[in-house]
């Protein structure tokens, strides 16, 4: 399921500026999601990759050719196996991660990875579809990774471990057919599952197999991964800020990202990655950053949390090196940011947040709405969610080409100091201050134990405390309704007693009416008997007047022959 065919259209930097103040003043700000609950303290992440050392051993073996390739038909992510991830980097940038604006904010400056930021990474355009994927329940996995590699879905079904796929079925049948278009499409499906979507350690999630699966075909069917890839780093960073646990984005992607945009000290003793001035898709920006000499052991992340909180503008690489001039998405239909989706759910983000790494100048973005955008399927009303997301898709809006002003505005300035402070602020971040202060790897393993155990007593209390306050909300709610219900009750009992009363008075009335007509039927009927007898007697009278009638005709018959008889005798 995708959305229908896109209108694209592009506005003038000015003409987006106005329409963005208008908006702020007219829709407000971004509200914090209801019951969300920010740990004091420091937030800590298992930001681990999986083990990736049986698929980087695939990738060595492949033939130039194939490598070729794969990075042609997939972009560049199988360089992604061969970063040099920074665990201590990811625990400490999500410290700053706000769930409210969707975006790092350091002190003042606001910082995020953006849908263009990625394609240009993996080299993955955004023109190749602007088509958001939706994931369809019905669908089977094993079914759609059968069709893909060759196989019968019995098969496949064998490659699974319960719900999810292992990989060591999935590495063996990659390394038999490394050298043809099964094997690559199985070596792509690996890196998605375990590095762009890292959900468990050596296993693959269903949902990325068929994410994974229309994505292959993105160019038939328009459906960019960029904006799964994005959605999915964006909603790691909201669970883990508020509930910490296990980052499930693309650390390795994020890392680059964020070295990318930070001038670190010195003292970090962190090379300088030299990329191209301008985007170039022969250019393997990823190479690039894999080939410099890492140390083996970077920064602690006290090291990181103490240089992100003091982070100063001349520290902050706005335009990425890598970065080029091009129309940036801006938000999308009725939406006054850009909306995304992944197999797991959906979430926004604002690039007007972030308008200096597109090389503009910063003014007051439109936020209203973006603290909520944060949803998975199995919410109620995701449904609505989900199409509403594919509608707006279908108009997406982008501004023109910046010119490099790379400053922020009087009123965002004092926009930024004015929203709430408590979604960035690190409580107790005073006591690391001192950048030289020793600190020996069992202490500090320690000193992590013990901030973990504070931070999941913290939340336990905050949920007790909520979980309380909503027993006692409905508590309260229970008592109100049932006693407007038991109010209600009385209410139609009075009333049916009325009725009652009403029926009997009624019943009564009717009574005397029905002895009345009784009696009056009675007295009817006796004078009709009455009647009766009357009519009967004179009809009997009537009998004999008319025997009597006959008698006496036929004695004047007689006396009138007789007189005859005596005339003609005389």
């Amino acid at each position: 399921m995708a959305s229908s065919s896109n209108m694209i259209e592009v506005l003038g930097e000015g003409a987006v500026d106005d329409w963005s103040r208008r908006s702020q003043e007219v829709h407000g700000d971004s509200k914090a999601p209801r019951g969300m609950v920010l740990p004091s303290g420091l937030v800590d992440v298992d930001s681990s990759p999986s083990d990736l050392k049986g698929l980087k051993t695939i990738v060595d073996r492949l033939a130039n050719e194939a490598l070729r390739s794969l990075t042609i038909q997939y972009g560049w992510i199988v360089h992604l196996l061969y970063v040099p991830v920074q665990p201590a980097l990811i625990r400490a940038l999500v410290n700053f991660w706000s769930p409210v604006y969707k975006c790092f904010t350091f002190g003042e400056h606001d910082l995020t990875p953006t849908l263009e930021e990625y394609h240009q990474l993996l080299n993955i355009p955004l023109t190749d579809g602007h088509r958001v994927y939706v994931y369809n329940k019905d669908e089977k996995p094993w079914r759609q990774l059968a069709r893909m590699v060759g196989k019968q879905s019995d098969d496949i079904r064998e490659w699974r471990s319960g719900h999810e796929f292992d990989t060591s079925k999935m590495l063996a049948f990659a390394d038999e057919n490394r050298d043809n278009e099964k094997g690559l499409k199985m070596i792509a499906l690996l890196v998605y599952g375990l590095v762009l979507f890292p959900k468990r350690q050596g296993k693959v999630d269903p949902k990325v197999v068929l994410y994974f699966t229309r994505v292959v075909q993105r160019r038939a069917y328009g459906e960019n991964p960029i904006i799964g890839i994005l959605a999915e780093t964006f909603r790691s960073l909201d669970k883990c800020r508020m509930l910490g646990g296990r980052f499930e984005g693309c650390t390795q992607l994020l890392c680059i990202w964020a070295l990318s945009h930070l001038h670190c000290p010195e003292r970090f003793n962190f090379p300088r990655v030299i990329y191209n001035k301008a985007y170039d898709p022969a250019k393997n920006y990823i190479n690039d950053f894999v080939k410099v000499g890492w140390p083996k052991t970077g920064p602690s992340r006290r090291n990181w949390l103490r240089f992100l909180e003091r982070l100063g503008e001349n520290q902050i690489q706005w335009v990425a090196k890598w970065n080029i001039e091009e129309e940036a998405i801006f938000r999308c239909g009725d939406y006054l940011w850009v909306p995304l989706l992944v197999p797991w759910g959906g979430i926004g983000y604002a690039p007007c947040m972030v308008r200096r790494q597109f090389g503009a100048r910063q003014f007051v973005p439109v936020t209203a709405g973006l603290g909520h955008s944060n949803f998975s399927y199995e919410e109620p009303g995701a449904k609505n969610k989900v199409q509403a997301i594919l509608v707006a898709w279908g108009k997406i809006r982008k501004v023109d080409r910046f010119q490099l002003r790379t400053i922020a505005s009087d009123g965002h300035r004092s926009w930024v100091q004015s929203r709430e402070r408590r979604f960035t602020v690190l409580e107790g971040s005073e006591e690391l201050m001192d950048l030289d202060i020793p600190i020996n790897p069992a202490q500090e393993i320690e000193i992590d134990r013990l901030q973990r155990r504070i931070l999941e007593l913290e939340v336990e209390n905050q949920w007790i405390k909520e979980e309380r306050d909503s027993i006692s909300d409905e508590y309260r709610y229970y008592l109100d309704t049932t006693s407007i219900k038991i109010e209600d009750y009385d209410n139609k009992i009075r009333e049916l007693q009325d009725h009652n009363y009403v029926y009997q008075q009624e019943g009564k009335v009717r009574d005397e009416q029905i002895i009345r007509a009784t009696k009056i039927f009675r007295t009817i009927a006796a004078r009709a008997g009455s009647i009766s007898r009357e009519l009967t007697s004179i009809q009997v009278g009537l009998a004999v007047s008319n025997a009597q009638g006959a008698e006496l005709y036929g004695r004047l018959n007689d006396l009138i022959e007789e007189m005859a008889h005596y005339g003609e005798f005389n």
